[in-house]
């Protein structure tokens, strides 16, 4: 089971709002449940001691400005105001990506009361919040009751979230902080275990009370460590085994365990003693990076895991009992996604379209940066479909450069590639590679499979070099499993290219990952041999495996990945179907 409890550090005034520490703030999920490409979210908090006397304040309306004075209400609707543990809740705007936002303005109502009982309408924050596309922001106002029912309003901080299910804890040093995680962690802060005031969030991802991982940031040093009780589930296991004969990590630094007893239900409890935050894992074996930085290769490499082969014979029945009738409804309808597998191992989007198909173009979208000869603007596959009005896109494969986590990056292509016509690289170790023919008004697309160790020649690739993409790893070759994808191999969320032969007509297949699903290059084979495709190849994945399909991305990010990324990681290229 997976839950999200995001960490974030509180950015205060000189003027300080005393806070207690008692508020645990569960952040609740966005009601109205939608994703706005290019915008921000914002929801701003009012805490104070008794929200009864809220009404005394009389706002009206609470706006988010820029330093033009451009503002936006945050509370657009009635029931974007709500009551919640001490605190009065304005939401939710959707604010342009890319903006400022510098200050908050309270609209009273009118009379004179409203205006003498609140001391300050506009308030200028000392760091701007600067939106992301969709990327979410919480902002803390205490208000402060200075006599005689008049109110002071004073700016705490604020904190960027992903729109999800979120447990916000806000430690003040005066007073200890006891916390239930979630995931069987206890969080635990003695009084003056920071030099001032922080938010605390953690997400926990574990499984049966045993192995599973607990990541506490952003980077916070304790002067007194963090005490994180650990229950764990030792029952069925040999008799005298326990949470000591595991691996609990912090980042990389294996951490000493303390048995402190069992609980009421018979689980042992173990306490591990923390001197900054991090990554804590819980294992049986194998190395874990730390990732405290968020960089883009530690990031993706501790989300990365190493497991046998999960069963497949669910979505292989399911492939088996419409064989060939994928491709009849394709011939039909030129392209559609299909559903067999998204519910079961490997739990994959699956989209075919007819490459030959007057109907259907295949293009590839990538914006060239004017200013350089190699440069590509990285950019969501929503905004790659968007730029060619693509019916399905997926992601290409890896690339150098910038790591995707913002607008504006850029990167270059790896391994062969030709993009409209164009070699854009041809430096390359590509072990497999697949071309498509320019479609005219005379001729559709037309597709070709190159293996590296079996073509002759091999680099020379016309007439299917208009659009190609190479890959490192080959997953079915000749209707077989390759010896990449032989054995499980890397446990991640992946995409896939396949290409299948049928009656003289040519068919595309795009699979991606469903998101938080993970799966191998052996699953995937298996898939895709049921599917009967003649050969296919692994593209990038992790965070930036990526599928849209009809207006919607299908796989948007979840967990840590959303966190670092966004919704959607921005990616060089991508494989698309007008």
């Amino acid at each position: 089971m997976n839950k999200i409890l995001f960490i974030l550090l509180f950015v205060f005034n000189s003027a300080y709002a005393e806070f207690n520490s008692k508020h645990i703030i569960e952040l609740d999920e966005y009601s109205d449940g939608t994703h706005v490409q290019g915008k921000s979210r914002v929801r701003i908090r009012f805490l104070m001691d008794d929200v009864n006397g809220f009404d005394d304040t009389l706002i009206q309306s609470v706006d988010i400005c820029n330093l033009k004075k451009r503002c936006e209400r945050i509370n657009k609707f009635v029931d974007d105001v709500f009551y919640d543990d001490n605190q009065v809740v304005f939401g939710h705007s959707l604010t342009t990506s890319g903006d400022k936002g510098v200050f908050i303005h309270l609209q009273v109502r009118n009379g004179v009361k409203g205006r003498k009982n609140l001391s300050h309408r506009l308030i200028k924050l000392k760091n701007h919040l600067v939106f992301e596309e969709n990327i979410g922001y919480e902002v803390f106002i205490r208000l402060n009751e200075i006599g005689n029912g008049h109110y002071k309003p004073e700016f705490a901080g604020y904190a960027p979230m992903s729109p999800s299910e979120d447990k916000v804890v806000l430690y003040e040093p005066s007073e200890e902080l006891n916390v239930d995680a979630g995931g069987g962690f206890n969080v635990q802060l003695d009084i003056g275990s920071t030099p001032r005031p922080v938010i605390v969030g953690l997400e926990y991802s574990r499984n049966d009370l045993r192995e599973g991982t607990l990541q506490i940031s952003p980077d916070i040093s304790f002067t007194i460590p963090m005490i994180v009780i650990i229950e764990f589930n030792d029952y069925d296991l040999t008799q005298g085994t326990g949470l000591n004969d595991y691996m609990v990590k912090l980042n990389q630094e294996t951490l000493a365990t303390e048995y402190i007893g069992v609980n009421d239900i018979g689980n042992s409890l173990y306490k591990v003693r923390l001197d900054h935050s991090g990554l804590l894992t819980i294992t049986e074996k194998g190395p874990f990076q730390n990732v405290s930085q968020l960089s883009q290769n530690n990031f993706e490499q501790a989300q990365r895991t190493f497991a046998t082969a999960q069963i497949t014979d669910t979505c292989v029945s399911n492939i088996n009992s419409i064989g060939d009738g994928y491709y009849t409804y394709v011939d039909q309808n030129a392209a559609a996604s299909f559903t067999s597998c998204l519910d079961v191992d490997p739990k994959v989007h699956m989209v075919i379209s007819k490459i030959n198909d007057s109907r259907n173009t295949i293009k590839f979208s990538a914006e060239k940066q004017s200013s350089s000869p190699i440069n590509y603007k990285l950019k969501t596959i929503t905004s790659h479909a968007s730029n060619i009005g693509a019916w399905a896109m997926i992601n290409g494969f890896v690339w150098d450069g910038d790591s995707g986590s913002s607008a504006g990056q850029l990167g270059n292509f790896l391994g062969t590639h030709y993009l409209n016509g164009v070699n854009v690289n041809n430096r390359s170790t590509a072990e497999a590679i697949i071309g498509f023919t320019q479609k005219t008004s005379s001729n559709s697309n037309n597709a070709m499979f190159y293996d590296k160790n079996s073509t002759s020649n091999f680099g020379n690739f016309s007439p299917y070099n208009y659009n190609l993409v190479s890959s490192t790893t080959s997953i079915v070759k000749n209707g077989n499993c390759t010896a990449s994808s032989a054995s499980p191999g890397e446990t991640n969320a992946w995409s896939a290219l396949g290409l299948k032969t049928l009656s003289g007509n040519k068919y595309l297949v795009m699979l991606s990952s469903v998101t938080g699903s993970e799966t191998n290059a052996y699953d995937l084979c298996q898939m895709l041999k049921a599917l009967s495709v003649n050969n296919a190849i692994r593209l990038d994945g992790a965070s930036a495996a990526s599928l849209y399909v009809n207006g919607v991305h299908k796989n948007p990010l979840s967990g840590l990945r959303k966190l670092y990324y966004g919704s959607a990681r921005h990616v060089l290229y991508g494989i698309g179907v007008q």
